[in-house]
């Protein structure tokens, strides 16, 4: 006998691993986290990480990087570090084969790729990511040439990694089993994508 069929469906993501709603469901029922996460990842162990630094692409193709931060800052490459007053703007530029920072009366040419290091608190980031976004990051920002241009990248512990990602995925008002669930499979999945042969790990989006 012929039959039709239609699917109705909706959602969002990389379509990889677990349901963040199947996981809120299981939760709902009385599953614990480990549980949850061996229904959807079957054969898995479990063991501790180390909190070792994620580094996120936030951007490529760009001509220029720029950051800042509320407290003092540094810039770091070759040689002596670049030290930046609080609140000052540093835009970052590839010039005749060095990386140049220029942060209002103080400039600094590096010959290698060029990291910013809060001396407290988070960078801001005034350039836009491939999201769209800027503000305060946690961790790191590096200024990497690639392909003829910059790449802006975000290295982060992975911990505060996840507090970045994790609260985007689920709710914090969703039972603390699912929230295990998702901070585990959130951590599982970062450092089953590390590059160490890249100058990168992840995307900044999904």
């Amino acid at each position: 006998v012929d039959a039709s069929f239609t699917f109705k469906g909706g959602g969002w993501g990389h379509g990889i691993g677990m349901s963040q709603w199947g996981c809120y469901g299981y939760a709902k029922h009385g599953w614990a986290y480990k549980a949850i996460l061996k229904h959807y990842y079957t054969g898995i162990t479990f063991g501790d990480a180390a909190n070792i630094d994620i580094r996120v692409r936030l951007r490529s193709g760009l001509s220029a990087v720029k950051v800042s931060c509320p407290k003092a800052y540094s810039a770091t490459g070759s040689g002596s570090p670049l030290e930046i007053p609080a609140g000052a703007t540093a835009t970052t530029t590839y010039v005749n084969g060095s990386y140049r920072v220029v942060a209002g009366s103080v400039r600094k040419d590096f010959g290698s790729p060029v990291t910013f290091t809060p001396s407290s608190g988070a960078l801001r980031v005034l350039t836009a990511t491939d999201l769209g976004d800027t503000g305060p990051y946690r961790g790191m920002v590096r200024v990497v040439r690639s392909g003829g241009s910059l790449m802006m990248i975000n290295s982060v512990p992975l911990e505060s990694y996840l507090r970045g990602s994790v609260p985007h995925e689920v709710s914090p008002s969703w039972p603390s089993e699912a929230l295990k669930a998702a901070a585990c499979a959130a951590r599982a999945f970062a450092l089953g994508s590390r590059k160490p042969t890249e100058s990168w790990d992840v995307y900044c989006d999904v």
